[in-house]
């Protein structure tokens, strides 16, 4: 069959008419408690999604999910979505739609089943979201953003906290037995309600290395783990991700803690990258303060955005907004 097929191609070629594109990936991203997690999606394929282990293809264990929830199903290029009786439902933001029967869905778009996000995205055949070659087709000695940080392949899917926070404890130990640094950032988006990470972390971690790790801190805060890197290089990833952010993208901000200066414990090294990123009236990257309790050197701010700065108290306000969410976390987990 697959000769054939190249035979068609080679005819179709000869005859000066362009073969037939072999639809592009699809994969559906599904962002619950457990993490992160890509299921693909071919062309006249389809899978349920829902709490039972023994009945739906993908299991969330979300309390807000049902035994079985939804059915996501792709025709040619096109994807459509089923609610099949959920309690919760099904419903889109942007736009904003409550799904009942088969219901055709965009790519990019936000699809709520009950409190558990998904969306669906085409794979780049060549070029990914920051406009350069895929993290996977570069060549391990080619420089990062600012040129100081090799290897950049593009980090693995987020993990749930609790794994995150294992990766932590153990990267402190590591750290401190052969007396190293690493970085740890919380990327948090400003607005709360319009800036789940379904819109940004993939292209955040496309900036970064295989080696580090990514964490599901809360819907629009990112964890974010650098081995073996310095200040200079978490300011020059916050850097690279905001100038290569799309105008459609929520503002982000940037929190940053370095072992062992603003802590030595995973907890303590939470607790101050949590104290910049909620700073009020911040920049979008702060650094967190040495645990001697002196000021941190200031981080370079990007260029400023031609539109004017919103006033103090706006920014006081999203400060707020971020700061309540992540105190919100710590009192659940």
């Amino acid at each position: 069959m697959a000769a054939e097929e190249d035979a068609n191609r080679s005819t179709l070629r000869a005859r000066g008419r362009p073969p037939p594109e072999t639809p592009p990936p699809l994969v559906v991203t599904f962002y619950d408690g457990s993490g992160v997690r890509a299921v693909p999606l071919a062309p006249g394929e389809s899978f349920t999604v829902g709490r039972g282990p023994t009945t739906a293809d993908v299991v969330l264990a979300d309390r807000s999910v049902s035994t079985m929830h939804a059915r996501f199903e792709r025709d040619g290029e096109l994807l459509y979505v089923s609610d099949l009786g959920s309690l919760n439902g099904v419903r889109t933001r942007r736009p904003p739609c409550d799904i009942k029967g088969r219901t055709l869905v965009g790519t990019a778009v936000q699809i709520w089943l009950g409190d558990v996000c998904a969306v669906a995205h085409r794979l780049a055949d060549v070029r990914d979201w920051t406009g350069g070659p895929r993290p996977d087709e570069e060549t391990a000695g080619e420089p990062g953003p600012g040129g100081a940080r090799p290897e950049r392949r593009g980090a693995p899917t987020p993990l749930a906290h609790d794994w995150f926070l294992r990766e932590l404890e153990a990267e402190v130990d590591r750290a401190a037995l052969f007396e190293r640094r690493f970085a740890l950032l919380l990327v948090a988006a400003v607005d709360r309600d319009d800036g789940h990470m379904s819109r940004w972390e993939r292209r955040l971690r496309a900036l970064m290395r295989r080696v580090e790790k990514t964490g599901l801190y809360a819907g629009h805060v990112l964890e974010v783990l650098l081995p073996e890197a310095d200040e200079k290089a978490a300011i020059a990833l916050a850097r690279a991700s905001i100038s290569s952010a799309p105008d459609d993208e929520p503002p982000l901000r940037f929190g940053i803690a370095v072992f062992p200066r603003s802590g030595t414990s995973a907890e303590s090294l939470l607790a101050a990258a949590a104290a910049a990123v909620t700073k009020p009236a911040g920049s979008p990257i702060e650094l967190a303060p040495p645990r001697d309790g002196t000021a941190p050197r200031p981080a370079p701010d990007p260029a400023p955005p031609a539109a004017a700065e919103p006033d103090d108290a706006a920014d006081n306000d999203d400060a707020a907004d971020i700061h309540d969410d992540i105190d919100d976390d710590d009192e659940t987990e």
